[in-house]
């Protein structure tokens, strides 16, 4: 989660975020420098800041363990509650980020595809 946070708000377009006061060199396209955008992005996930791992419309890809078969769906909504926050699927599919992605569920075909390699070992 700290990840996507601090690469959402580097590709932040100009006017978005604050300046950053203490680099004057950082240019209009990466108005905060790296620095502070770690720091930003802790302070929010410590105060209840909740980011999916994707956004609707993204792709996810199951690694199928029965059928080795990769397929892969489209995110229709996001979902969350105290506890989890589900990915709703375009063919009705629930995903839990807590419990399947990574392990089952994967944000590139490429994890995929080494879940299903790892798997025949």
């Amino acid at each position: 989660m700290r990840d996507r946070l601090i690469e959402l708000m580097t590709d932040a377009p100009c006017g978005v975020l604050p300046p950053c006061f203490h680099d004057k060199e950082v240019d209009c396209s990466r108005r905060v420098c790296s620095k502070c955008n770690e720091q930003f992005a802790d302070y929010l996930l410590a105060n209840g800041v909740i980011v999916p791992p994707c956004k609707v419309g993204d792709t996810v890809y199951v690694a199928g363990k029965f059928t080795k078969q990769i397929l892969s769906f489209k995110v229709s909504s996001i979902s969350y509650s105290e506890s989890d926050m589900w990915l709703i699927c375009d063919n009705g599919a629930v995903v839990s980020v807590a419990e399947q992605i990574g392990k089952t569920v994967f944000l590139t075909r490429e994890e995929a595809e080494r879940a299903l390699q790892e798997g025949k070992k």
